[in-house]
């Protein structure tokens, strides 16, 4: 393997990496949004909004 392709298969690494970043965060920020929703669900079903 030449120093060309070494550098071809960090730069594809680097994406990845970013990519896996990138989907990590927006995971993250569903589970907030869900964990949000669950709470507005139960308060609201405790104060008989439901």
């Amino acid at each position: 393997m030449g120093p060309d392709s070494q550098l071809e298969v960090v730069r594809h690494l680097d994406a990845l990496s970013a990519e896996t970043q990138r989907l990590a965060r927006i995971y993250e920020q569903k589970l907030a949004a869900l964990a949000e929703l669950k709470q507005s669900l139960l308060q609201r079903a405790f104060s008989g909004e439901l």
